[in-house]
């Protein structure tokens, strides 16, 4: 009598499942989320007024910004938000943007992880 090994039976086509690090790499904004984006890695030797200036006038060709929140404090230092009216602005945006040196050093551009007040301040009012 012949034994069998013991184990998984082997399937002709093996099924790769993705890792979770493979699907959070992917582009795209998480649901709702989308219309802000967290840029870093900005030169923090620049004025707090020239550094939104100028995000404003670069991120703004994209489409309508809602607003540039760029902080001087330790914490926040070299970060700022950007709040796009519509989704699709920000994700051509951060296409386009990404890795582009402004004041000498390259953008790092991702999505927002919380969707920004401003934008629920904007629905209320719109609901009034």
């Amino acid at each position: 009598m012949a034994k069998r090994k013991a184990g998984k039976p082997e399937t002709s086509a093996a099924v790769k499942k993705p890792r979770v690090s493979e699907t959070a790499s992917q582009p795209g904004p998480p649901t709702g989320l989308g219309s802000t984006l967290y840029v870093h890695n900005l030169n923090d030797q620049v004025s707090i007024g020239d550094l939104r200036h100028t995000l404003y006038m670069l991120f703004s060709i994209y489409g309508h910004i809602v607003s540039v929140n760029a902080h001087k404090s330790p914490k926040m230092r070299g970060q700022a938000h950007i709040v796009y009216a519509r989704e699709e602005c920000a994700a051509r945006a951060l296409a386009k943007l990404q890795e582009r040196p402004v004041f000498g050093k390259p953008l790092k551009i991702s999505y927002a992880k919380a969707r920004s007040h401003i934008l629920d301040k904007l629905e209320s009012k719109l609901e009034s």
